[in-house]
């Protein structure tokens, strides 16, 4: 298995720390005494998943970010880098990898913070004891008309997915920034991906997946899971760690 972070974003509602730093690289707190960044968490937290051989995808001051990891070796992986040179979302980011899928994926927002630094070898042992060809971290939140949500039936099984749904009956089961699909459904991401607005989205890879009947299978997140995405969320992740 392999990995994909996706850091080409801008980050504009973290103004004015991203006109300085790309969001992935802005601090979350202390390590050993010293501060670190959520994309070190995230490499850490694929290392513990048993995966090594990690893909960044950058775009937004990308020179930062690869000055900062290099070539991953000092963090215990082996990183390449992939630019997204139009920002056509997160699926997009996915499908610019090209020839580095060759093997099942797991993929993650590089905005994604998750408190357990297991989470995404969780993740992995629901994808490896299925014969589902996707996992997905979930969560449940308290305004699903912010979110994609999953709809489930009276068996917990996953049958249908949208975006911001204004209808109640749809539940409140969001879909987080990260989880695992198969090589074959990694390697057609650019085919199944692409929303009627011209977007590419992981949103849609599930819902692809979902209407074929491949296997959708959920990953509750119980650890506190945000993503960096405003100023009151980073604040909130600043208080935990620091």
């Amino acid at each position: 298995m392999k990995a994909i972070i996706m850091a080409a974003g801008k980050g504009t509602r973290l103004k004015p720390l991203t006109d300085i730093i790309p969001k992935p690289l802005v601090p979350i707190g202390f390590k050993n005494g010293v501060m670190y960044t959520i994309l070190e968490k995230l490499i850490a937290q694929i290392k513990l998943a048993g995966i090594t051989d990690i893909a960044v995808v950058v775009n937004y001051k990308k020179e930062l970010i690869k000055e900062y990891l290099k070539d991953g070796s000092c963090f215990g992986v082996r990183i390449s880098y992939y630019e997204q040179e139009e920002l056509n979302g997160n699926a997009g980011a996915i499908y610019c990898c090209g020839n580095f899928i060759d093997d099942d994926i797991l993929f993650t927002d590089a905005d994604n913070f998750v408190m357990d630094e297991n989470v995404f070898a969780c993740l992995r042992n629901v994808f490896d004891k299925s014969a589902s060809v996707s996992a997905v971290g979930v969560v449940r939140v308290d305004n699903p008309r912010k979110y994609a949500i999953f709809k489930e039936d009276k068996k917990d099984k996953l049958i249908d997915i949208f975006e911001k749904p204004q209808d109640a009956s749809w539940g409140n089961l969001a879909k987080s920034g990260f989880g695992i699909i198969s090589k074959e459904i990694a390697q057609k991401t650019k085919e199944i991906s692409k929303t009627s607005e011209g977007e590419y989205t992981t949103t849609q890879i599930f819902k692809h997946i979902i209407s074929n009947d491949l296997g959708v299978d959920p990953f509750v997140i119980n650890s506190k899971y945000a993503d960096i995405g405003t100023w009151d969320e980073y604040r909130m992740i600043l208080k935990s760690n620091i």
